[in-house]
């Protein structure tokens, strides 16, 4: 497959995982309840979050089993040999458990590394 090809199919199944997901956290956030633990001062995590993760990565790995994966909530898999997978499950967490309707779920996929430098040297 021909790398404009490799980056369209990890495009498409990334649309589609996204909106399986989205699915998923608005149905719970329709929920009475919405269960709700800090991971560190100002960190929120819900069972949500969890829950859309993993339904994430659980698709992500069916397409793409060789590919790395950072997750906000289950951290690191793989190696970046191939390309690696970024996902926010609720990008928003506070807002969603207060049902603020200003939250996305955030899907990235990563080729190579970063590379990075010191501004004032240009």
């Amino acid at each position: 497959m021909n790398q404009e090809k490799h980056i369209a199919h990890h495009l498409d199944v990334a649309l589609r995982v996204a909106k399986s997901a989205g699915l998923l956290v608005l149905k719970a956030g329709t929920a009475k309840h919405i269960s709700v633990r800090n991971k560190q001062k100002n960190d929120f995590v819900t069972e949500t979050d969890q829950v859309a993760e993993h339904h994430i990565i659980g698709i992500l790995k069916e397409h793409f089993p060789d590919d790395a994966i950072f997750g906000e909530e289950s951290g690191k898999t793989g190696t970046l040999e191939i390309g690696r997978w970024v996902i926010n499950p609720i990008d928003g967490t506070t807002n969603f458990f207060r049902s603020i309707p200003d939250y996305t779920i955030s899907i990235a996929w990563e080729i190579g590394t970063c590379q990075t430098f010191d501004r004032s040297s240009i």
